[in-house]
Parts: structure tokens; C-alpha cells; sequence
């Protein structure tokens, strides 16, 4: 009988501070959460990963370009070979910003994802929009120093609508200048562009994990009272034993 009271007497007492959390702030189940926070956690870490993977290649690409523009003032005019390897470097811009693009998209979908495990959390700006006008941003500035090359190559340097063929086919001394010029400011502005990605993805992460950890304290607050009570009933279970099933 007095198990059973005691039994009662921590549900009425559990309950009421289930309800106090929730008016407060809402409860997270850690069974129910943990799971998918490990996954998101995890595609959080490995878009970080590939951020600086990303950035990486860019000062790579933008160091060779800096050599050869220091080269071509020295010799002033390239050999074949230089200017293929500058068109090489230029398709592997093209093939980074084509990554980056997919990136963003990838970035965009973290904070609703984010949302949809904590749906009370509220982002400090509309993170999508704020990820679509990055990736605008990055291409229209590619775009722009290609133009402005193609703008100084002579048409009997520029015959291909492809401005990577234009560059190795580049003969004079004014069209390499542009070119290395176009190229290098490519590079420049895609280390720059993966740099400001880094710092959207810290104010991004910054509040889902305030957010987190304030949710998680909860969590910690709530199972450290429901220990306490557990202890309270084990210990008063194991001292009432003997009395209740002591022989008249």
C-alpha cells in the first residue's frame, strides 16, 4: 500500500514538472531527437568539410594564376604551353563554381531542416533567401570579368564562344594580359565568395546551436528531476519492505 502511495506520489510529481518545462519551453524526448541530430550533425560537418575543400582549391588555382601573370610581365609574351595550362585552370574554376552551386543548395536546406527537428526554433533571417543570393552573387561576378576579357581579345583571338578556348588560342601580348587578368580576378573573387560562405555557415550554425543546447538543458534538467524521484522511490520502497511483509 505504501509502494503503491509512493508509486502515485512521484507521477503527480513528474507530471507537474513536465508541465512546468513545457510552459516554459518544450521538452525534447533525447530518445526521440538524438538520432537525427547525429545525422544532421553529421551533413553539417561534412558541408563544412567540403566549404574548405572548396576554398582550398581556389587559393590553389588563384596562387598558379598569380605565377603566371608575374611570368608573362617578365617575358611578355607567354609560350603555348602557359596559355593551355591558363585554360586549364579556367575549366577548373568552371568546374568548381558548378560545385559551389550545388553547395549552396545543399546549404539552403540546412536551417528548414534544422526547423523541422525543433519546430519552436526560429532562425534569426530567412537562411535560404540568404544562400540563393550568394550563389547569385558568385556567378554574376564570374560572369562579369569574362565579359570584360572578351570585351579586350581581338575577334581573331576570340573565334570560339568558348572562353576557355580563347584563352589557349591566345596569341599577343595584350590578350594574355587580359586573359591572365579575367582568370586571376575569377579566382580571387571565388576565394573570396567560399570565404563569406564560411562566415554565412558560422552565423547560420551559431543559432541552432545556442538553440540546441538551450533545448538540451532542458532535457538534462528534466531527466535529472525524474532520477531524483526514481532514487526517492527505490529507497523508501526498500525501507517499507520490511514493514509491510513483517509476519504478525
Amino acid at each position: 500500500m505504501k509502494r503503491r502511495l509512493l508509486a502515485l506520489c512521484a507521477s503527480l510529481f513528474l507530471a507537474s514538472t513536465i508541465v512546468s518545462g513545457a510552459d516554459a519551453q518544450t521538452v525534447y524526448d533525447p530518445w526521440t531527437y538524438s538520432a537525427t541530430m547525429n545525422v544532421f550533425a553529421t551533413q553539417q560537418n561534412a558541408l563544412r568539410q567540403q566549404i574548405q575543400q572548396y576554398l582550398t582549391q581556389a587559393q590553389q588555382l588563384q596562387n598558379e594564376i598569380s605565377q603566371l601573370a608575374a611570368l608573362q610581365q617578365q617575358l611578355k609574351q607567354l609560350p603555348t604551353q602557359y596559355m593551355n595550362q591558363l585554360a586549364a585552370d579556367l575549366t577548373r574554376l568552371e568546374t568548381l563554381m558548378q560545385n559551389e552551386h550545388q553547395l549552396a543548395l545543399k546549404a539552403a536546406n540546412m536551417d528548414p531542416w534544422f526547423k523541422s527537428i525543433y519546430q519552436p526554433y526560429t532562425p534569426p533571417q530567412n537562411m535560404p533567401a540568404l544562400y540563393q543570393t550568394w550563389d547569385q552573387n558568385t556567378h554574376d561576378a564570374a560572369e562579369d570579368a569574362l565579359a570584360a576579357a572578351q570585351a579586350i581579345l581581338t575577334p581573331s583571338e576570340a573565334p570560339s564562344t568558348t572562353y576557355s578556348n580563347n584563352v589557349a588560342a591566345v596569341k599577343t601580348a595584350t590578350g594574355q594580359t587580359a586573359a591572365i587578368q579575367a582568370t586571376g580576378t575569377i579566382a580571387a573573387q571565388q576565394v573570396e565568395q567560399l570565404q563569406k560562405l564560411q562566415q554565412l555557415e558560422a552565423y547560420r550554425t551559431s543559432f541552432e546551436v545556442q538553440y540546441y543546447l538551450q533545448a538540451t538543458s532542458v532535457q538534462t534538467a528534466q531527466r535529472q528531476r525524474e532520477d531524483a524521484v526514481l532514487k526517492w522511490i527505490n529507497a523508501n520502497a526498500i525501507t517499507a519492505t520490511p514493514a509491510s511483509t513483517a509476519a504478525p
